[in-house]
């Protein structure tokens, strides 16, 4: 038996989506067979088989995110015995857990941005938001807000000075080739 693990696809993050399953429990798998697409911070993206054989069990379904490294499937021979890992207790606090519940939010899966991964109630609250009651929002979509929400944080700063540019007027209209981008530089 061979267990199948998320491979580190993600640019940015270790933590992948399950977008589908190609295979379902009972199909032969051929090494090097699309099994699953899976969605990272940037792309959707196909995860071939290692091995040849039976996908014995699925440990994850569609639509769970993963971090890279986790055994997400088993492949083997037909009527082998298969133990599942199971997967660890998502750490909320019980308003968080309330919240979500009141919300149809699966805790898991939610991205947790507290410490170890906690979810925390403005994660919860951004889900809400972002995509109405019980429906999630992309994880594309997720990707780009936590990048504008850090950006916002970097201080901006602006440099002027002034510049006789007559001789470069000049040298611009003599020469079509050359440009104020290129005098600049």
């Amino acid at each position: 038996m061979h267990p199948v693990r998320m491979p580190p696809l993600g640019q940015t993050s270790d933590e992948l989506r399950i977008v589908a399953w190609r295979k379902r429990e009972g199909d032969e798998v051929a090494a090097g067979e699309p099994l699953l697409e899976v969605e990272t911070d940037k792309a959707t993206l196909e995860v071939e088989a290692a091995h040849a054989g039976t996908l014995l069990r699925i440990v994850h379904g569609e639509g769970r995110t993963v971090q890279a490294g986790a055994v997400i499937a088993y492949v083997g021979e037909p009527g082998e015995d298969v133990t599942v890992e199971v997967p660890a207790k998502v750490q909320a606090a019980p308003a968080v857990r309330r919240l979500a519940q009141e919300h149809g939010i699966e805790l898991a899966d939610v991205e947790g941005s507290g410490p170890g991964g906690r979810v925390e109630r403005a994660d919860v609250l951004a889900l809400v938001e972002e995509g109405g009651p019980g429906e999630l929002v992309s994880r594309h979509r997720r990707a780009l807000a936590m990048r504008l929400g850090r950006s916002a944080a970097i201080p901006q700063f602006t440099v002027a000075v002034t510049v006789d540019m007559t001789a470069a007027k000049g040298l611009v209209e003599r020469d079509e080739a050359v440009t104020y981008t290129h005098v600049l530089l």
